[in-house]
């Protein structure tokens, strides 16, 4: 099915879903955004200090099924994801754009230490090179402050994004390890093309069309492997709210995802899990339909709108819960969204942290991940 030929998606559904389907998170202004995720790569140098209980580099993570996304920039941090014993952490790398705070050879610098930890890194990279960015058709750059642009020159890109992983891997095998068994390259995240969700929004994690969308998968595919053939690549996560949608029927937000995973290139699928509890079997199912490989869920977390109010016990039996169904339906790679409570996401989502912001009180649904992942 070609994506272009999607039928329109009717005003009445554009109104409701749009917001939804763009992002789980409806996030703060750009400001406030880019000064909350200052500490992503921040905090993943932080790994470089010393650590109580680092030993030589194992063969591969401690564990392959329990990771965490959303990590503060604090040392006490890394403290948390070594006690919790999740074996992957989830970070964003905005390449080419000189305004992130996230830089690349901070990743590489601390991917020996993150390695020996016993932790790989599924890294989710967004095409920001202004200077090779098609702005055609979007809301422009210059007020977009996250998302990935479809490049001008597929080949500079494709070169840029390989020297880029050939970085990380020689960091990787600098540890006697095989990266394939440590790095994950995620293209884009929550992909929502134009042409499927309506005229581009600054919001949007992407801004160009699902022809480039497929265009840019495909090429950062083949340079991924030209760096480094072992080393998996992720298509974009599905959202959540995309979920929702394709559940209730929405067939143009279906058509679309039924398209990208079935004609995309790519290694690992993704497909967020939140709202309702008792919809994960048919959400995972509905990707098990068209994708045959192995799928993670990068971003795991409530609140089920059943629970209300909100309280730190019903969070970690929301967690349990959520976490055990996703498994047991089949999803190979979970993700918990995320470690410490964020001021800077929508109100909703501020209390999913397994960690108290400012106190640093592990919660109760701090525990309940550690004693899934078998840590006690």
């Amino acid at each position: 099915m070609n994506s272009t030929s999607i039928s329109k998606l009717s005003p009445r559904l554009i109104a409701r879903s749009e917001p939804a389907v763009i992002t789980d998170r409806q996030i703060l202004p750009a400001t406030n955004l880019r000064f909350a995720l200052a500490g992503i790569c921040l905090g993943l140098a932080l790994v470089l200090l010393p650590f109580p209980g680092v030993s030589q580099t194992a063969i591969e993570p401690r564990t392959n099924l329990y990771g965490i996304f959303d990590v503060p920039a604090d040392r006490r941090a890394f403290n948390a994801i070594d006690a919790l014993g999740v074996g992957w952490v989830r970070q964003q790398w905005q390449m080419g754009d000189p305004r992130s705070t996230r830089k690349l050879d901070v990743l590489v610098r601390s991917l020996p230490m993150l390695i020996t930890r016993g932790a790989g890194l599924w890294l989710t990279i967004y095409h920001r090179d202004r200077s090779n960015a098609d702005e055609s058709g979007t809301v422009g750059y210059a007020r977009a402050g996250r998302g990935g642009f479809p490049p001008v020159d597929m080949s500079l890109y494709q070169a840029r994004l390989e020297e880029a992983v050939r970085s990380l891997t020689g960091a990787i095998q600098g540890t006697g390890t095989s990266p394939g068994k440590w790095l994950v390259i995620q293209i884009n995240n929550e992909v929502v093309p134009r042409d499927v969700g309506g005229q581009d929004r600054a919001s949007r994690f992407w801004h160009g069309t699902s022809d480039q969308y497929l265009a840019i998968l495909g090429a950062a595919y083949e340079a991924v492997k030209r760096a480094d053939p072992n080393v998996p690549v992720a298509v974009g996560g599905i959202s959540s709210a995309a979920m929702e949608l394709i559940l209730d029927g929405e067939q143009r937000v279906a058509h679309w995802y039924d398209h990208l995973l079935r004609e995309g290139s790519f290694d690992w699928a993704d497909t967020h899990l939140r709202h309702r509890i008792d919809d994960i079997p048919a959400k995972v199912a509905w990707v098990q339909a068209r994708w045959n490989g192995p799928i993670a869920a990068t971003e795991v977390a409530g609140p089920d709108p059943r629970v209300e109010p909100y309280s730190e016990r019903g969070q970690a039996e929301d967690l349990t819960a959520r976490m055990t169904i996703a498994r047991d339906s089949g999803i190979d790679r979970l993700f918990w969204a995320g470690l410490a409570e964020n001021p800077h996401v929508a109100e909703i989502y501020r209390k999913e942290g397994l960690i108290e912001r400012g106190t640093w009180r592990s919660k109760a649904a701090f525990s309940a991940y550690m004693q899934l992942i078998g840590r006690r």
